[in-house]
């Protein structure tokens, strides 16, 4: 039964802290290490993407070397603190096909810290509170053009493992509760997250700086999980987004909408086969997002901070993942991702091969390694795509 409500009590913390699905390598976690006190280790990440566009006949590559880092201190058997903290090197390249012109442009910065606390109340009842420190980069150089490569971090389609760096002080607050009735767990779950207002740069003026809020989150989520050797397995999140606002920095400057996003709903579902050593996953997503608006848009964005893409999105993923001994485990997995904007018009469209997995060399010593290789297309199959990533790491605890 324990076993059942950790499971989903994992599920569901996964969608109250970062409101997405992690499919491979992203939610990895050094099994090495899991019995030990302390743990401090990094995944660092390098993505590659070249986009070749058939119309204006150009060429972009964008490159980032992400170096995330993760401390976890259990203080006793039921709280545990978390520390999270990344950062990042991009690289923005332009090349004119058949032309010697070429744009390079490079953006780098340390990202937040962000502190969790989790407890377990009772067996089926854990609360998460949280706090972002406003230690990352917030501002961009205006004589480099850093903004421009900052736009292309913003495109979801890419996945890139650092957008954002400096996104000033929030605080949340959460709980997850889970129960078996049948021979079915059942989990339901809430969370609370305050973003307070910071200032911030105008893409389109890196001159300007504005006071940015970035409006509060509260999500529900819920989910169930049946089976065992043969597991069914849904969560269902629904977002609400307030208002983002913006005002000058002047004393008799007004407060102007910057942006309305309207809520999200996140449905996941799918099916886990386990036999002995073989895991088979099969499972599909899908993230239906409300009519979003900014007040400008017929005024070419003039309060432009960042790119928000406000595009539908549905996934569907295979994965087989084989225990090769004791602790360490190896996958391979295929995943086909669709994006559509508000109109249901195909946005991309991009198929991806992963390979993963995590070898325990000796106690408490783990070694983690992935590959990622993707293709697709964009805007109606005039841009195509074509990407790689890859991360490695040594891991050990104390």
């Amino acid at each position: 039964m324990k076993l059942f409500r950790y499971g989903l009590f994992s599920s569901l913390i996964c969608f109250l802290l970062s409101g997405h699905l992690q499919v491979l390598a992203d939610a990895v976690q050094p099994t090495a290490t899991t019995d030990r006190a302390f743990l401090i280790y990094s995944i660092p990440h390098l993505q590659n993407w070249s986009i070749t566009n058939k119309i204006d006949k150009t060429q972009t590559r964008l490159t980032q070397i992400s170096i995330p880092w993760t401390a976890q201190l259990w203080l006793s058997n039921r709280t545990r603190m978390v520390l999270t903290q990344s950062s990042a090197i991009s690289e923005f390249n332009l090349d004119k096909l058949g032309d010697q012109d070429k744009s390079e442009l490079t953006l780098q910065g340390m990202g937040d810290i962000r502190l969790k606390i989790k407890h377990q109340l009772l067996d089926s009842l854990m609360v998460i509170a949280g706090t972002n420190f406003p230690t990352g980069k917030t501002g961009i150089d205006p004589e480099t053009d850093e903004e421009e490569v900052l736009k292309h971090l913003f495109n979801d389609a890419l996945d890139f493992q650092t957008g954002r760096l400096g996104e000033g002080w929030a605080f949340d607050i959460g709980t997850a509760y889970a129960r078996q009735l049948a021979g079915i767990t059942f989990g339901i779950g809430a969370n609370y997250l305050y973003k307070n207002t910071y200032l911030r740069q105008l893409l389109n003026d890196p001159r300007r700086k504005v006071n940015y809020n970035p409006g509060t989150d509260i999500s529900f989520t819920s989910g169930f999980s049946a089976g065992s050797v043969l597991q069914f397995h849904s969560d269902f999140t629904y977002i609400i987004h307030t208002r983002q606002t913006i005002r000058g920095t002047g004393v008799f400057d007004k407060e102007k909408n910057y942006f309305e996003q309207g809520p999200d709903l996140l449905v996941d579902g799918g099916i886990t086969y386990k036999r002995q050593r073989l895991q088979l996953d099969i499972f599909g997503q899908l993230l239906d997002r409300e009519d979003s608006s900014r007040p400008d848009v017929s005024k070419n964005n003039r309060l432009e901070i960042v790119d928000v893409n406000q595009n539908n999105r549905r996934r569907y993923v295979l994965r087989i993942m084989y225990q090769t001994g004791g602790s360490s485990t190896i996958s391979a997995t295929v995943e086909d991702k669709l994006l559509e904007d508000q109109n249901q018009e195909r946005v991309a469209s991009i198929l991806s091969y992963y390979l993963d997995s995590h070898f325990q060399l000796a106690n408490p010593i783990g070694l983690t390694f992935g590959l990622k290789i993707s293709n697709g297309k964009m805007n109606e199959g005039q841009t195509r795509l074509s990407g790689y990533g890859c991360y490695a790491a040594l891991t050990t605890g104390f």
